[in-house]
């Protein structure tokens, strides 16, 4: 009723019906982890990616706002030197001339009276 072959060969096709579920099973396992690495490492590339963009940004805006004070730095200089001191220069100008003339005014009034007493 059973032979020797029958015996050895039931199990066999057993066992490779089985290999081959679990064949199947490890290979769609592994496609899934691969799956993820792929998705983790493109993640990765991407977050490293906005981290640069990030980075630039906050270069950029560093050198835009040094450029500015410095721009605003040497405005107030050239304004300093352009404006307040020639202002300066004219106002100590104008009170030498309003002294000469209180002065001349004075020395006008003082002749007056002298000629009134004669």
């Amino acid at each position: 009723m059973w032979d020797k072959s029958t015996i050895i060969q039931k199990p066999c096709r057993i066992l490779g019906i089985y290999a081959g579920m679990a064949a199947v099973a490890i290979n769609v396992l592994v496609s899934g982890y691969e799956l993820y690495q792929a998705h983790k490492q493109h993640q990765d590339m991407v977050e490293a990616k906005r981290q640069r963009v990030l980075s630039i940004k906050n270069k950029s805006d560093e050198v835009a706002y040094q450029v500015r004070d410095n721009l605003l730095h040497h405005v107030g200089d050239i304004s300093n030197s352009a404006f307040t001191i020639p202002m300066k220069h004219h106002h100590n100008q104008l009170q030498q001339l309003f002294q000469h003339q209180k002065n001349l005014i004075d020395r006008k009034q003082s002749l007056q009276l002298i000629v009134a007493n004669l």
